[in-house]
């Protein structure tokens, strides 16, 4: 019978280092645009914790505000205001948008979904991103692998029970809830050699990791721990 696979510290490890490969040594961010942007924009990360992330939207507000309600908030906590794409509301780096994980600053664009601008929030998303140039692949995969085990390391203190999906294109794709939050942590990695990559930001020998954490209020069955353990 299977059931929902509960993380230790080595299994933590084990699955972001065995699809992803580990870089032996410790290097700066090759991102250096995005640290530009955020001195450009005077604005300090949000310090969060994964439970800032799980429940609040862009780490600082209330999942049940209305899309105005939302965009006041934000303005009032972070001093920027989202913007509307579609009902979405998006903040990015380019806005000076960044959050600080336990001193780790990824570049990070967030959303959060409406069905309708008077409705409830459908969900809230998280889109971290490890970016390398040619020849630095290491480098952004330490910083992801130490994002990943750490991120999930502290879901499993908070008592999170997640599941792992092996069916999934992506390095790893696990999904559990947070009381009554449908939880779902995605990591893929894109290549500009990939012949399946369009990505005109990406230059040749170029890539980037992208760790999706997406939030769904009020949305878990059993159903989900179900699914997750196939």
């Amino acid at each position: 019978m299977k059931t929902n696979i509960r993380f230790t510290t080595l299994a933590l490890m084990a699955l972001i280092l065995s699809f992803s490969g580990f870089a032996q040594k410790k290097s700066p961010s090759a991102d250096a645009k995005v640290v530009k942007m955020l001195i450009s924009k005077k604005k300090a990360p949000v310090k969060v914790t994964a439970h800032d992330l799980i429940t609040k939207v862009f780490g600082v507000a209330d999942h049940r505000l209305s899309s105005d309600e939302l965009k006041a908030q934000t303005a009032k906590s972070l001093d920027i205001t989202p913007v509307e794409d579609e009902g979405n509301l998006w903040l990015d780096p380019s806005d000076g948008y960044a959050v600080s994980y336990y001193g780790m600053v990824p570049q990070v664009s967030a959303v959060a979904v409406y069905d309708n601008t008077d409705g409830d929030i459908s969900n809230f998303s998280y889109f971290f991103l490890f970016p390398y140039a040619q020849g630095a692949r290491d480098n952004a995969n330490y910083e992801q692998c130490a994002f990943c085990t750490s991120l999930l390391q502290e879901m499993d203190d908070m008592g999170m029970d997640m599941g792992t999906r092996t069916d999934s294109e992506a390095l790893f794709q696990a999904v559990g809830n947070y009381g009554q939050n449908l939880v779902i942590l995605r990591l893929v990695e894109q290549q500009a050699d990939a012949t399946y990559v369009t990505d005109p930001t990406l230059a040749s020998g170029a890539g980037k990791y992208i760790l999706t954490l997406e939030i769904e209020p009020d949305a878990y069955t059993e159903a989900d721990s179900w699914m997750a353990a196939q």
